[in-house]
């Protein structure tokens, strides 16, 4: 990390099949999509920033995870 505005790299590994995968930033943007297991994201200002994933297992089933940045 460095100063604003800064780059990261999230990655979501799993084996189930998913439904829906949802990254809400902490800043304000989110991001939605079957398919964004890996996703990057530019952060504009300096601050602390929970970065939350939650995805939808095909069964239904909704795991939640989160990060600070």
């Amino acid at each position: 990390m460095g100063p604003a505005p800064f780059g990261a790299l999230f990655a979501l590994e799993t084996q189930e099949p998913l439904r829906e995968v949802y990254w809400d930033f902490g800043d304000g943007k989110e991001e939605r999509g079957t398919d964004l297991f890996r996703i990057g994201h530019t952060f504009d200002t300096i601050g602390i920033y929970p970065v939350v994933v939650r995805a939808r297992s095909q069964s239904g089933s909704l795991a939640e995870l989160t990060q600070i940045i």
